[in-house]
């Protein structure tokens, strides 16, 4: 079973806070100094990259795969949505379709939309 996760990006100090089991952000339930309006709010997408690190929704992955004739390295990022038919979590932006192949799709976590916005600005 997936562990369920979220980390938070404070909006205010522009820092990412640290990842929260489900019970932690419970825990953060507005108080009289808490502006949930002032947090980006990510979930874990229970994946982890090549590398051992933790897939969020928000993070920038680069996608690199071969299968076929078909190969393709470009970088996206993680999106969710609770209507995409392969599940919630799916690489965003222009994707040409989902690698096929007997390996899993080399995935590398290079930053996130909020600290590196200029990995995919530079589209």
């Amino acid at each position: 079973m997936r562990e369920i996760k979220f980390r938070a990006w404070y909006k205010v100090e522009k820092v990412m806070e640290s990842p929260m089991t489900l019970k932690e952000m419970i825990a953060m339930v507005p108080g009289p100094d808490l502006n949930l309006d002032d947090y980006e709010i990510m979930q874990f997408t229970g994946l982890h990259d090549k590398n051992g690190t933790e897939i969020y929704e928000g993070d920038i992955v680069r996608y690199k795969c071969i299968s076929g004739n078909n190969e393709w390295d470009d970088i996206y990022p993680i999106k969710w949505d609770r209507v995409w038919r392969f599940g919630p979590f799916y690489l965003g932006l222009n994707m040409p379709g989902v690698c096929r192949s007997d390996n899993q799709p080399n995935l590398e976590v290079i930053g996130n939309i909020y600290q590196h916005p200029e990995l995919i600005n530079r589209r």
